[in-house]
């Protein structure tokens, strides 16, 4: 496993891996618009075939954490799509390529109530932010942690999740 935090992993099925090495600049958060609740859907969702979606770890409400793709590879999880590129990656390169990606398991609109500061899964997420920048020396900054809609114009996730206040604790504890 890449994240030492992982609990387990289910890993994502190979053709919804990205073929092209990782070079992560940014890390993206994600929510899988599932409910929560003891049955994680969403690996077992990537670890089927031609799903063409991934992402590499996934939170759920207990704080567990599962990694599905090994963040040498690209998730298919960040397309960028009617937004600008975010700050430190190339326009040229997909963001797959450029990112490590996170979905935190529950819905964009409810996020505020689902994980909470202080919560089990909110500190595993902001564990998680601090392992992957300091693995591969992102800034914890709001440019370079990011939601899914701020590179997406079809996307709202992680909807509702206090991502400012996040990105501060983050940086304060790394």
């Amino acid at each position: 496993m890449t994240y030492p935090g992982a609990n387990t992993s289910i890993p994502a099925h190979p053709s919804n891996i990205g073929v092209g090495v990782n070079h992560p600049k940014v890390i993206v958060l994600h929510t899988p618009e599932e409910p929560v609740d003891d049955r994680e859907y969403t690996p077992i969702f990537f670890s089927e075939p031609n799903r063409s979606a991934s992402t590499h770890d996934y939170a759920d409400s207990d704080g567990d954490l599962i990694q599905m793709v090994p963040e040498k590879y690209g998730a298919i999880a960040n397309g960028v799509k009617g937004k600008a590129y975010p700050a430190g990656t190339m326009s040229t390169i997909s963001l797959n390529y450029q990112s490590v990606s996170i979905e935190i398991e529950g819905y964009a609109a409810g996020m505020q109530r689902t994980c909470p500061p202080g919560s089990r899964q909110w500190e595993a997420v902001r564990s998680w932010i601090i392992s992957c920048a300091l693995r591969y020396s992102i800034p914890i900054t709001r440019t370079r942690v990011i939601g899914h809609y701020e590179v997406a114009s079809d996307r709202t996730d992680p909807g509702t999740l206090k991502i400012d206040q996040l990105v501060r604790e983050a940086a304060q504890f790394a």
